[in-house]
This record gives structure tokens, C-alpha cells and sequence, in this order.
């Protein structure tokens, strides 16, 4: 479930009281795979030859339990995360991040954590390597795998390149397994309202079509 209050903030500068875009993950509907244990990826670029050792943690967002107890659908997703701290730097090159995920058929995130202990940066990729600005879901998989399991725990992070300095939060709650995550914007990326734009535009074309007015639906 999404939920976008309006009015929207105009900008990239953080929006002083109520957060100005949350993003809910209703329970239920975020299954994580018990971390596996590290692995070593041999990356090139402006390393070549250089292996380092990631986490790769596989997620499903947004998918159902059965009766019997098993996790069904959802939207798949790897969350990458360097296992010692030597591999750190390596993961700031962009090629090496597209290097991993392309190793995906899906989205992926990569987590870079900070240096001097701060919030760790997420960089969001498609499987053809390509980084993007924002990927609710890969956030949402992302804060989850930070925040681990046990009691509530909010998880800070920051987005895109270095010079941005503004944390996001995300506040993750494990029960039974499962997990609830909602998502705290300090500005809405621009890529979460041109979604939204889209969007609107799209059901007033549908609605036309179906000659209804926005109140009967």
C-alpha cells in the first residue's frame, strides 16, 4: 500500500513537519531468505581482476503466505552489501555495481555503508545494470535486510551521489517472519512523482474512456 500525501515538495531541500512521501509495506507482504553466507564476486573496470566479497541477500516484496505457511509471488529483488570493509570502496565504483546487477534478473540495491559510521548510501539498479534514482520496492528490501529482526528499528539511509546529504528513514518491524516496513522521505524523489503524474494522468484518460466521473470510483 502506497500512500502519498499531498501537498508534494518541490525540490530536493528536506520539508520541515509531516514527512512529505510515505511509503507503507503492509504486513505481510515482505518475505527475506535467511542471509546466506558470503560470497566472492570477481569484478573488472577500474579493478580489473580484483575479486571482492558481497552479501546477496534474495527478497520477495509485496507477495502472500498460503495456507500452508509458504511465500507465494511478490516482487523479486538482491540486496548486495559488502562483507568485509575493504570491499566498501570497491562498491562506490559505478561499474562495479552494475557489474553486480547484472548478475540479477531483476531490480537490485547495493548498500554502501559509511565510513565514519554515518547512514549507509542505496543505489538502486536494473537487471541491465542501469542505475536509477529511486525504487520503492528495492528501498523497502533494502531497509529490511539493514534492519535485521527482533523488535522495531529505524533504519537511516541516503540516496544517489555523494554531494546528497539528506536521510531518508525507513522503520522496519519483524513479526513471525514477516516483516512491515514503512518508508520516510526528507524530499520526494523526482522520480516518485513523475511516477505519480503518470498515473493520475493514465486513470483521467481511463475514466473519460469510460465516461465516469473521478467521484464514482
Amino acid at each position: 500500500m502506497y500512500r502519498l500525501p499531498i501537498p508534494f515538495s518541490r525540490g530536493r531541500n528536506p520539508v520541515p513537519g509531516p514527512s512529505a512521501c510515505d511509503v507503507h509495506l503492509t504486513l505481510r507482504r515482505f518475505f527475506m531468505t535467511k542471509p546466506p553466507p558470503p560470497v566472492s564476486v570477481s569484478v573488472s573496470g577500474s579493478v580489473p581482476g580484483r575479486t571482492i566479497a558481497v552479501r546477496a541477500v534474495r527478497c520477495s516484496v509485496f507477495g502472500y503466505r498460503t495456507a500452508a505457511g509458504a511465500s507465494v509471488g511478490g516482487n523479486p529483488l538482491t540486496v548486495f552489501r559488502p562483507s568485509l570493509a575493504t570491499a566498501r570502496d570497491a562498491l562506490r565504483n559505478r561499474s562495479v555495481r552494475s557489474q553486480l546487477a547484472r548478475s540479477c534478473a531483476w531490480e537490485s540495491a547495493v548498500v554502501v555503508p559509511d565510513g565514519s559510521g554515518g547512514a549507509p548510501r542505496v543505489h538502486f539498479h536494473l537487471p541491465t545494470g542501469e542505475e536509477v534514482e529511486m525504487c520503492a520496492h528495492a528501498a523497502m528490501g533494502a531497509a529490511a535486510v539493514e534492519g535485521g529482526c527482533g523488535a522495531a528499528r529505524i533504519v537511516p539511509f541516503r540516496v544517489g551521489s555523494d554531494e546528497e546529504r539528506s536521510e531518508h528513514r525507513a522503520t522496519v518491524v519483524e513479526r513471525n517472519g514477516d516483516a512491515e516496513v514503512a518508508l520516510e522521505f526528507a524530499f520526494v524523489p523526482s522520480a516518485v512523482e513523475t511516477d505519480r503524474h503518470r498515473n493520475l494522468v493514465a486513470a483521467h484518460e481511463l475514466l473519460s474512456l469510460l465516461r465516469l466521473p473521478p467521484s464514482d470510483v
